[in-house]
């Protein structure tokens, strides 16, 4: 077996990653699918519904896309609460996240990642296993308050230990005491059709209004 080196590489990563995301008293997997700057999470929210949101680094833009409802939300460019490094302190203010590199290496599916320690809102220390070479990683939280309670409900910056990730790595695994939020299952690098990045045709747009709201039924 061929293990992906820990440095970035020159071609841009293109394949799906799954992932397995617990808070809250729950659990749930999410699939990134990345083509370069183009990523695309799969997701399940209350009651099953099907969504996915698509975020594209080059532009710092997204959306929330539900297909069930063939409806879709534009997300606003990520504030500073979500730019990598960076969290938000009481009152408002911004704050530089610590991060530390331990030096420490694993192989998680496949890949070798380096643990860094990074602050949270706390005053603790999460230990965040990342990868480089395997694209932009974003985790937003949703409007509609899904991510298996690890996100928060209606954080749309993220968890923290998200928010604190150098901008060029993936984590493969987050640990925090005893608990693991985040964890890769599986990476699987293949071809992927641009489609899967963009709105189907005929999706109606709605607007933040709607998606604070209750979900429109079908």
């Amino acid at each position: 077996m061929t293990l992906a080196p820990l440095a970035a590489s020159a071609q841009k990563f293109e394949g799906i990653v799954s992932t397995r995301v617990s808070g809250g008293g729950g659990a749930m997997d999410m699939t990134y699918s990345v083509k370069g700057d183009l990523v695309r999470m799969d997701m399940s929210g209350p009651g099953g519904m099907s969504i996915y949101m698509l975020h594209d680094a080059a532009t710092n833009s997204g959306k929330i896309v539900l297909p069930a409802q063939q409806m879709y939300m534009e997300q606003p460019a990520m504030s500073i609460d979500a730019v990598p490094g960076r969290g938000r302190a009481r009152g408002g203010q911004t704050q530089e996240r610590s991060v530390r590199w331990t030096g420490q290496k694993e192989i998680i599916a496949g890949y070798e990642c380096e643990h860094l320690l990074i602050a949270d809102d706390n005053g603790g220390q999460v230990d965040v296993c990342a990868a480089k070479g395997l694209g932009t990683f974003t985790m937003h939280g949703s409007p509609l308050g899904m991510g298996g309670g690890a996100q928060g409900r209606g954080d749309q910056a993220g968890p923290a230990w998200a928010r604190g990730l150098p901008a060029d790595v993936f984590p493969l695994k987050v640990q925090s005491g005893t608990d693991i939020p985040f964890e890769v299952t599986k990476i699987e690098k293949k071809s992927l059709d641009a489609s899967l990045f963009t709105v189907p045709d005929g999706f109606q747009k709605m607007d933040m209004g709607m998606m604070r709201g209750r979900p429109p039924r079908v």
